[in-house]
């Protein structure tokens, strides 16, 4: 997602002012000289581009730094609060909204309980929060990233999102129109895959499943997003495993009618009179309170459901022998018992000598990623870094 190499032609002032930029957002007390030597511009180009940045009031000096015997280089580092995002986070069950700063950390938060809805109602929604949270921030708004279920093309259009009733939405443009600001969509579980693979730099690639209300994963081939030529790549949800339920996308057996998280909450709270199945937090505090106690459906349903994902996974391990693979959303909160069953059976399914280097685990930070990915999305269309 990054620039690669300065620029060779005139004109492209822009993508060198981008790959000065960058190298101050990766490093903190860069000099002048640090970044003509890392980029290859001239010292002349790059004090005139980082002048720029500072007059933009993007970047700051902050004093200067050991001499190498003439005079002691100026450092410079991101002004952090320069700017400011809005992230909206459409995976779960309500809409999660964030002001972030450019570093990635949260400012502040969509405060009480936010309704995500269906069609035309959801829109409304978004653009009611990106003004709620635009009076929440203290900088200018540097643009607003959405993390999105379904298909997602890299304009911002829906192509498919069957939980939130959206088929062929240019949501990007809507909201962009309705809220004055740039609005950059991605799907959510892809935003999740770019927040967890910034976690992990000695990964390369990388599988993360994104599970909630519905289930996709995220995928990082040699440390780039692969979206896929239709940009659906991971849409593991609507793979059909079994003779089963209706799923949302209309087919029968799917993995998310079979192990997502509303699906494992009911099938456990059939039967328990006082399951908070409306509340998550103590929904799946109660399902591992019946884990520890040994009750044998809560049991039952959570090795059934690591046994769906771990059936799906092997499916994509066997064809892309991606060894690190991550799960993070709602269900992470079921816990190990959830994650062994899935990581039993994806070894018995897939070719010995993978199974024997694959690293199944619950992902860093599960309740922000898809804030975070988002964040790094608008950054990188908006400053060509992250």
């Amino acid at each position: 997602m990054r620039v690669a190499r300065k620029a060779s032609r005139e004109g492209t002032r822009q993508q060198n002012r981008r790959l000065v930029f960058q190298e101050v957002f990766a490093n903190r007390g860069v000099s002048r000289a640090d970044i003509a030597r890392s980029s290859g511009l001239t010292r002349a180009t790059v004090s005139t581009l980082v002048s720029d940045l500072v007059a933009e009031g993007l970047v700051r000096e902050t004093g200067t730094g050991p001499s190498a015997g003439g005079k002691p280089p100026v450092l410079l580092e991101l002004v952090d609060n320069a700017h400011h995002l809005i992230t909206l986070d459409l995976s779960g069950r309500e809409l999660r909204g964030a002001v972030v700063n450019l570093r990635g950390n949260i400012v502040a938060t969509l405060g009480g309980d936010s309704p995500i809805g269906q069609g035309d109602a959801a829109v409304d929604n978004l653009v009611d929060a990106i003004a709620g949270l635009q009076e929440l921030a203290s900088a200018p708004i540097l643009g607003v990233g959405v993390g999105s279920p379904g298909v997602v093309d890299p304009s911002g259009l829906i192509v498919d999102a069957p939980n939130l009733g959206w088929r062929r939405r240019p949501l990007g443009q809507e909201l962009t129109t309705l809220s004055g600001l740039p609005v950059h969509v991605v799907n959510d579980s892809q935003a999740a895959a770019l927040a967890e693979f910034s976690a992990r730099p000695d990964a390369r690639n990388l599988i993360v499943v994104n599970a909630g209300p519905g289930i996709g994963a995220g995928i990082i081939l040699e440390g780039r997003l692969f979206r896929g030529d239709g940009f659906g790549a991971g849409e593991i949800g609507h793979i059909s495993i079994a003779d089963g339920p209706l799923c949302t996308c209309g087919n029968s057996g799917c993995l998310e009618a079979i192990a997502s998280a509303p699906v494992i909450l009911a099938a456990i709270a059939d039967g328990i009179d006082d399951f908070p199945e409306s509340d998550p937090t103590e929904a799946w505090q109660r399902v591992r309170d019946l884990q520890d106690a040994g009750d044998p459906n809560t049991v039952d349903v959570i090795e059934r459901a690591g046994t769906a994902l771990g059936t799906v996974l092997a499916y994509v391990v066997g064809i892309l022998d991606i060894h690190q693979v991550a799960i993070v959303g709602e269900i992470a909160a079921a816990g190990p018992a959830l994650l062994e069953s899935a990581k039993v059976e994806l070894q018995r399914r897939v070719l010995p000598a993978l199974a024997e280097t694959i690293v199944l685990h619950l992902g860093t930070g599960s309740a922000d990623l898809v804030t975070r990915g988002a964040a790094t999305l608008v950054l990188n269309r908006e400053l060509g870094v992250a």
